[in-house]
């Protein structure tokens, strides 16, 4: 057995020349992401959200074609420098009126071309992603990925926009729930944490003890990849086989670590008011703004979570795994893109930086101060400022956090 680094729910901004995810950069393109996913950021597994679109099948077809990507025995396709990229959709479901966002992967190009199929008789326009699948339920669309030898799980679960505990589910154990109850989630090979919310939060609902957490950065750009991620455990190729039997806990195959950012670093965090913008700092659930007292909000995934949770704190399952809080290059004071290149280029990618470079080799190619917010961040000796409403958070006294655009992502 070995580790790996997966994430599982990267999207396409453009693909067979038009765009794709609207709210994503026109650079997240396939060849972008198969140009960077290793070599930049670490990973060894991505899968690539937008592949049950017109656009990303013709790009994945177009790169088995020319040699760029070449399919997997065990399912998945692996690039020359050895990245596996997982083929799937992220499709827009009605759960109790509310409008919620499921990942469904397959094995292969064929599976990916029958699911296309499928949504097309359900959404107006599978070129786009993330398109509202009209009159497909929860069960449906997991009855029509297991015939494909699939998986489906909520994505972004917490988020209050298009997430199934922030918007439309309370608890199946509350009383006003909506909850789709045990036997659904049962059906889901994991719940998607990250974007706002951890384990220790997540765990605070009991009837998700049985999941498997997965995390996943969401990206809408090539930067952005690995914000989030997983370590799997595997034996050999991290193909479809593999990834799925760690998502089931199979045969010694495992989550073996979730990184996600921490928490107050997330866009919704806490809530904010729509109307003046002020974001809540007390107690939570607050779902009035303290200042002008509307209730024109946008609930934070903290406030939401204290508001449905059956536990006082959290009970961790024994198969739950570490969750490390990772704080991407992009937010720490110091290393800005020309020092973040150097890194790459001389100690290694991303996430090998983040979390087990030499602190000494770091200093030595991007300077001490690169060095010291590294170290930093890894003992979780940062100051953090919470961010919300769509906003990011960002470390206290960095230099890059307050630019961060507002958005979906």
């Amino acid at each position: 057995m070995h580790s790996v680094f997966a994430d599982l729910h990267v999207h396409l901004g453009c693909a067979d020349g038009s765009a794709v995810k609207i709210s994503a950069s026109p650079q997240l393109t396939l060849e972008g992401i198969l140009r960077t996913a290793r070599s930049d950021k670490g990973l060894d597994v991505v899968g690539v959200i937008d592949a049950a679109t017109t656009g990303g099948l013709a790009d994945l077809r177009g790169a088995v074609a020319a040699g760029a990507l070449r399919p997997l025995p065990g399912g998945g396709l692996v690039a020359r420098d050895g990245l596996v990229v997982l083929p799937g959709a992220e499709v827009e479901l009605d759960v109790a009126g509310h409008r919620v966002h499921f990942a469904a992967f397959v094995p292969g190009l064929e599976e990916t071309n029958h699911l296309l199929r499928r949504l097309a008789g359900h959404a107006r326009n599978v070129r786009l992603s993330s398109q509202r699948a009209h009159g497909l339920t929860v069960a449906a669309l997991c009855a029509a990925v297991d015939d494909q030898r699939g998986m489906v799980w909520p994505a972004h679960a917490f988020t209050p926009h298009r997430g199934l505990y922030g918007c439309a589910v309370a608890t199946a154990l509350a009383p006003e729930s909506v909850g789709l109850g045990p036997e659904a989630l049962g059906r889901f090979a994991g719940v998607e944490l990250g974007l706002s919310a951890d384990t220790d939060m997540a765990d605070r609902l009991s009837e998700l003890a049985a999941s498997t957490f997965i995390t996943n950065s969401d990206a809408h750009s090539l930067g952005t990849m690995a914000r989030e991620c997983n370590r799997l455990l595997v034996a050999g190729t991290p193909d479809w086989s593999e990834v799925r039997a760690c998502l089931l806990r199979e045969g010694g195959r495992a989550v073996a670590c979730n990184y996600g950012l921490a928490p107050q670093l997330g866009k919704y965090h806490r809530t904010v008011c729509v109307r003046c913008g002020v974001q809540a700092e007390g107690p939570p659930p607050v779902r009035r703004c303290p200042a002008c007292g509307s209730t024109r909000v946008v609930m934070g995934v903290f406030d939401r979570l204290t508001e449905i949770a059956d536990r006082p704190q959290a009970v961790t399952p024994d198969h739950r795994p570490p969750y490390v809080h990772q704080i991407p290059l992009a937010f720490l004071p110091g290393i800005g893109e020309a020092t973040a290149a150097r890194l790459r280029s001389g100690v290694g990618p991303e996430l090998a930086l983040l979390h087990e470079a030499d602190l000494s080799e770091i200093a030595r190619v991007g300077g001490a101060r690169a060095a010291a917010a590294i170290g930093a961040a890894r003992a979780g000796r940062l100051s953090l400022r919470a961010g919300g409403g769509g906003h990011y958070g960002g470390v206290v006294g960095g230099t890059l956090a307050a630019s961060l655009p507002p958005g979906p992502a």
